[in-house]
């Protein structure tokens, strides 16, 4: 394993020992080699630690309490050596070409702060394959080569096409700012890729480099999060937008982008307080999309609410 790898590979897992050997084969199979894998044990109880110690020096392992898929990817982040990180969930798996991609494109953007190319949704439960950049609408817009934007944020607020194993970002820019948010447990992938995006240009290829393996234990687990929790859910969307518009360094176009997320955020945050019978708060968030971000529809609802025929629109 090279001292100072080009790339660095960082793979959070937990209790997913039957899984996380897929995952690191497929990284140890690349066909680009200047690479080194760290995986984050984050606490597991199963049989996790001797699973990862057959690897020997192929891997570097580390281990840390439970402490959430975002502090484990941030220790990655702390102790990689390379110059860039590329993420792995331990039951995703890439193809052999991922890194090759990745170094292939670097000569025609040389100033890129990352790097996604197209991935593939298995859907365990539901069977199939479902291509990312068809899903989303964006395969007509990349060329042959790849897609160089000085300004991504817009398309990756509309699309969300930026993805935990199709993704690559620089050690520089992770670090810039300030990692994965610890404290959300849910859209916590797009948060980060969004604020990377405004640390400089992002090159988009359309070649395949993953496969998201929607899992059946995954999918519950996800579904069962976001559907359990609605508010917890729309709230963060709306926390990663607020963190946004902080920025004094945003465009005339990201800022409606941005805006455009909070405003859709906000109302979804109050259609998911209303439900849980939390009528106030739910009130609260209307008015203050309606004051803040000019929000009619947040203000019709808002006025609806006090009639006794607020619904979801």
């Amino acid at each position: 394993m090279p001292d100072f790898p080009m790339v660095s590979v960082v793979i959070p897992t937990y209790n997913r020992f039957r899984w996380v050997p897929e995952a690191i084969d497929s990284v140890l199979a690349q066909t680009f080699k200047d690479f080194e894998v760290i995986v984050v044990d984050d606490g597991s109880t199963d049989n996790t630690r001797e699973t990862l110690l057959r690897y020997g020096d192929r891997i570097r392992y580390l281990h840390q309490d439970n402490a959430g898929v975002s502090a484990a990817r941030n220790r990655g982040i702390l102790e990689a050596r390379g110059e860039w990180i590329t993420f792995l969930d331990s039951d995703d798996v890439w193809l052999p070409n991922r890194l090759a991609v990745l170094v292939e494109d670097l000569p025609f953007a040389r100033e890129i702060v990352a790097h996604t190319g197209n991935l593939l949704i298995c859907r365990e439960h539901l069977g199939g394959e479902v291509d990312l950049f068809d899903h989303v609408g964006v395969r007509g817009i990349i060329p042959d080569l790849c897609l160089l934007l000085d300004h991504a944020l817009p398309l990756l607020i509309r699309t969300g096409l930026a993805m935990v194993a199709n993704t690559a970002v620089t050690r520089k820019a992770a670090l810039s700012v300030g990692l994965f948010d610890a404290s959300m447990r849910l859209y916590e992938d797009a948060d980060f890729f969004r604020r990377v995006s405004l640390e400089g240009p992002w090159a988009i290829d359309r070649r395949v480099v993953a496969r998201a393996l929607r899992r059946q234990e995954r999918t519950l687990a996800l579904s069962h999060l976001r559907v359990s929790n609605p508010v917890e859910s729309a709230e963060a969307l709306v926390r990663s937008a607020e963190k946004l518009l902080e920025r004094q360094d945003l465009t005339g176009e990201e800022r409606r982008a941005v805006t455009r997320s909070l405003r859709q955020s906000r109302r979804a945050s109050a259609n998911a307080l209303a439900d849980a019978g939390r009528t106030s708060e739910s009130r609260r968030v209307l008015l203050r999309s309606f004051i803040q971000d000019g929000s009619v529809k947040a203000g019709v609802k808002y006025a609806l609410s006090y009639l006794r025929i607020f619904g979801k629109t």
